[in-house]
């Protein structure tokens, strides 16, 4: 199973179980594994891109905290409490879902901007090696 951590990827396990796992296809024969190169300016545009995820999420945030303030039950009878009760604990899943999947993206933005600095340096190295060859 392709587990990265946190309520989410749980949260799938108790869904799917190891069938993930199973289902998966095996690695191709005789490579080296794959890789892909961005240059500086793909970079900062993904990384735009996940930081608006993140700033989404954000929001998400705000709302599951508005709405969690909303659950009262209508009546003290059973029925009631437990509907509210169900409720409550649904927005806290949902917020822990959510908390898990802002982390996740923060932390990729963070390796994303790692990568493009990387790529920054590594070019300018080139540009200097050449400079200095002429």
């Amino acid at each position: 199973m392709f587990d990265v951590g946190g309520a989410a990827s749980a949260a799938v396990s108790k869904v799917w179980g190891d069938s993930l796992a199973k289902d998966a296809p095996a690695p191709a024969p005789g490579g080296a594994g794959g890789s892909f190169e961005m240059d500086a300016e793909e970079l900062e545009a993904v990384i735009g891109l996940w930081e608006a995820e993140a700033d989404k999420l954000v929001d998400d945030a705000k709302i599951i905290e508005d709405i969690s303030w909303g659950f009262t039950p209508p009546a003290p009878d059973e029925a009631s409490v437990g509907y509210v009760d169900a409720g409550i604990n649904s927005i806290e899943a949902l917020r822990s879902q959510n908390e898990s999947m802002l982390k996740y993206a923060q932390e990729y933005v963070k390796k994303l901007k790692a990568a493009k600095e990387a790529t920054v340096a590594a070019d300018e190295a080139k540009a200097q090696a050449l400079r200095t060859a002429e």
